[in-house]
């Protein structure tokens, strides 16, 4: 029987990425359930896969979240993937995250992973402490400063969302993302750009695009090619879990034929 791993994004492009680099698919069809977008695209032979996605507003996420897992029942594993900042200086875009620790306002919370990291997923660096806030950052001094108040390595806006509802469920999970800017850069806030869903809003990209061109620019760089370079180690480190998840699979199978 194949396991079910439940891929959770705030954005279609976050999925999207992922399934185009490992089926080659470009044009996706997103099921709109009310709650939630989904897509379940054949990328392991041995692993159900369902793409899911929260969209970045808390209360839209949280609620998302919750009825994709009452749809999907029996889910095996649950993967939060996409993009997040750095706050620590020697971070740098492109660096992946397997998120340990995880602070709200002010205490941190040690994840209890099933999945441990494997050696050969290491690329180095890989950041750990994750802050959960939505902020948007003026310049890196003020990035500075929110790394020395809480010594949190990178900022998510929705892992924190994700963990309080995964955390009430019977389902292991792990976070594991890519840092779309590092501590001593600025990057767009494309989740700005978003509708509820978590689908780019044309006529806000649009505006953009006319009143700071640079950023309009910045943003399609992103979109078309940018992104795909920047989540290649966190994406390495996502099919490897999988292909680890999957190996149990047969080996539990060839145990109960033998």
């Amino acid at each position: 029987m194949q396991k079910r791993v439940m891929f959770i994004s705030g954005s279609t492009w976050e999925a999207e990425l992922f399934i185009e680099r490992y089926t080659g698919q470009t044009q996706i069809h997103w099921e709109n359930q009310k709650t939630f977008l989904y897509c379940q695209p054949r990328i392991f032979d041995q692993l159900q896969c369902i793409f899911v996605v929260t969209g970045f507003d808390a209360s839209y996420a949280k609620r998302a979240l919750t009825d994709a897992l009452e749809q999907f029942e029996y889910v095996d594993y649950v993967v939060g993937h996409g993009f997040c900042s750095g706050l620590i200086k020697h971070s740098e875009a492109g660096d992946p995250i397997w998120t340990k620790e995880l602070m709200f306002a002010s205490y941190p919370e040690h994840l209890q992973q099933t999945q441990p990291m494997p050696k050969s997923m290491h690329p180095t660096p890989v950041w750990t402490k994750v802050l959960a806030l939505k902020k948007s950052f003026q310049n890196v001094i003020e990035k500075a400063a929110v790394y020395a108040s809480s010594n949190m390595e990178v900022m998510d806006p929705i892992c924190g969302i994700w963990y309080k509802v995964l955390s009430s469920q019977e389902v292991s999970y792990s976070f594991i993302k890519s840092i779309l800017d590092g501590g001593n850069e600025m990057g767009p806030d494309f989740y700005a750009f978003l509708d509820v869903q978590g689908q780019f809003e044309s006529l806000k990209v649009l505006k953009k695009a006319l009143s700071q061109p640079m950023t309009g620019m910045d943003l399609r760089a992103l979109k078309k090619h940018r992104g795909k370079e920047l989540s290649e180690k966190s994406h390495q480190m996502i099919y490897t879990l999988c292909m680890n998840i999957a190996s149990q699979t047969d080996a539990a199978q060839t145990a109960i034929a033998g």
